[in-house]
């Protein structure tokens, strides 16, 4: 905020409040998958300690500079992504990374499938609770729902972060849970 207010820096999303994604991080394998919230920086650092190489905080401060050094985005947009922690790059384009995790693991079960071997990775996407009445997060859940009706096997977890703020409205309390405690699968 200091680098904005100097002019040497852009806009700043936070990740304070969803600090637990970093246990979501360490419940998982490093070779799971991982598509990020803009908020998951949590999650992020975590992976970013579970192996050798990049680190973590110093990806997010490139790209809180907007350094050209930034390895995914270039500077250009904040963005948690390594091709060695297994996380693909994401915008902040809301829940549009929810149908791509779910295509991930869809796509991960189909290869083990026809290259014989057993898949035990699983597909993970954080989002936050004002993402769930939007569109790319209802098309995701249904779709997930549909496959495990159809016996398709998509090894995703969806992690929905309900803290009760959405970007310009709260979301009403027990929303989240009562939307989605009784899909299928």
């Amino acid at each position: 905020r200091e680098l904005k207010a100097e002019g040497e820096g852009f806009y700043t999303i936070g990740s304070s409040g969803h600090e637990g994604n970093a246990s979501v991080a360490a419940a998982l394998r490093p070779s799971d998958p991982a598509f990020l919230h803009y908020r998951s920086g949590g999650f992020f650092l975590a992976r970013a300690q579970q192996v050798n190489g990049p680190s973590g905080a110093f990806d997010v401060l490139l790209g809180m500079v907007a350094s050209s050094d930034e390895s995914i985005a270039g500077g250009r947009h904040k963005v948690f992504g390594s091709a060695d922690l297994c996380i693909p790059p994401q915008t902040s384009t809301i829940a549009s990374h929810l149908p791509k995790a779910l295509g991930c693991a869809v796509a991960m079960d189909r290869k083990a499938r026809l290259e014989k071997f057993e898949e035990t990775r699983i597909a993970v996407a954080t989002f936050g609770d004002a993402s769930i009445n939007h569109a790319s997060s209802t098309t995701a859940l249904n779709a997930a729902a549909w496959t495990a009706h159809q016996n398709v096997p998509a090894p995703v977890l969806f992690v929905c972060e309900d803290n009760g703020f959405g970007i310009s409205v709260r979301t009403p309390h027990g929303w989240v849970n009562a939307n989605n405690e009784k899909r299928h699968g």
